[in-house]
């Protein structure tokens, strides 16, 4: 039972998160970009985005680690010599890549939307934010293709 919850909390924050990310950047950081979004609502959303995504981690950590536990990953050989622990690997690195790119780029428009400016960081921001959609999508594939066992 404790494993099926586990598997639930991962995939369904997992979902939460990733879909937070794209919303920012296929609906959110446009408008700001064009200029049709105020900072102060831009500056709530990315302030919302990035409890989220820290919730999400954290939460994500958890139950990655007790899958990990139980799926015996925690042993080098399984990890790094078998299909599903490289896998987990890969899940690990998109699962920390995705984390940066949100944590230095929220900075970084912020940062921008302090100075008094919109258009501009939210332009630089989105690149960013696409690259993060892009892992975001891939991490749940990863993960998918584990909790499905298709790999």
């Amino acid at each position: 039972m404790i494993d099926t919850v586990m598997v639930a909390i991962h995939l369904v924050f997992g979902a939460i998160w990733v879909g937070a990310v794209a919303f920012v950047t296929l609906a959110i950081l446009p408008l700001a970009r064009d200029g049709e979004l105020d900072s102060a609502p831009l500056a709530a959303t990315l302030k919302t985005l990035v409890r989220i995504s820290r919730l999400s981690a954290l939460l994500m950590l958890v139950s990655g680690s007790h899958l990990m536990g139980t799926g015996g990953y925690f042993e080098l050989d399984q990890l790094l010599e078998t299909n599903r622990g490289i896998a987990v690997v890969v899940m690990l690195l998109l699962w920390f890549a995705l984390i940066v790119i949100i944590e230095i780029s929220t900075k970084r428009i912020n940062s921008g939307l302090d100075a008094n400016l919109l258009r501009d960081p939210a332009r630089d921001g989105l690149k960013w934010f696409y690259v993060a959609t892009v892992i975001g999508v891939l991490l749940f594939a990863v993960g998918a293709a584990l909790t499905t066992g298709f790999v």
